[in-house]
């Protein structure tokens, strides 16, 4: 019985801030998003994130859970029980939060410096390719006037020669501003979706809430970050658990 009336009143107060919820929902938790929370929550707490299955209890504390296989080569033989480390919610989320804003600041960095590289290759490129549209057009003008081909072998092929390597400089070049460019878009993808993702929870967090309600935000947010869902999200109340 008090079960059902703790679930009632989480759900009216969820219904209460729909605002903040249809934010949240829309929030762009990609893989992106879910390893960088996850390596947050689990930094100098466990060895290897991979191995762990993550958990969020009502209360939003994170539940890393280390498989049975890997705990039995550190504890007793005799032992069957599953390694569980706690974080607790307020420090878990502000773990998430850190990490997002220090992951959006390298990401900005990363982009605005291979981006300028990008530019800089991209108009060495053009510049390389007027040179050489101008000396394939001086070869073709003086193949004509002089009689490069049947009179003059050793002029033609050293024109040859240049202009071939002009192209070659030219493809290389070219290569090498869209190798950047594809580098550029790619970290400017991944800032976008953390830079979303990071300023649609402030701003959300900015609002005035009661001690519950942004708990239960907090909650949310840490779930949704971790990328855990079904089974591994409870809603606890004095020993009750309902999976949704």
């Amino acid at each position: 019985m008090n079960f059902q009336v703790g679930l009632e009143e989480e759900m009216t107060m969820i219904a209460s801030f729909p605002s903040i919820f249809k934010d949240i929902d829309s929030l762009p938790t990609k893989t992106i998003i879910h390893s960088l929370a996850r390596y947050a929550v689990a930094h100098d707490k466990v060895l290897e994130t991979a191995d762990v299955s993550f958990r969020v209890d009502g209360r939003g504390n994170v539940l890393m859970v280390e498989p049975k296989r890997r705990a039995t080569r550190h504890q007793k033989a005799s032992s069957h029980q599953e390694k569980c480390i706690i974080v607790p919610r307020q420090e878990a989320y502000e773990r998430i939060m850190y990490a997002t804003r220090k992951k959006m600041e390298q990401m900005r960095s990363l982009y605005e410096g291979v981006q300028k590289r990008s530019r800089g290759w991209t108009k060495i490129s053009l510049f390389v390719v007027l040179i050489a549209m101008l000396c394939i057009l001086l070869s073709a003008i003086a193949a004509v006037v002089f009689n490069i081909l049947q009179e003059q072998s050793f002029w033609f092929l050293l024109l040859l020669f240049i202009n071939l390597s002009n192209l070659i400089i030219m493809g290389y070049l070219l290569w090498q501003a869209r190798r950047y460019s594809g580098q550029a878009n790619s970290y400017l993808n991944s800032l976008l979706q953390i830079e979303n993702f990071y300023e649609t929870v402030n701003t959300a967090s900015e609002l005035l809430l009661d001690d519950t309600a942004r708990e239960l935000f907090q909650e949310v947010i840490i779930a949704q970050s971790l990328g855990v869902q079904g089974e591994d999200v409870e809603i606890r109340d004095e020993g009750s658990v309902l999976f949704f």
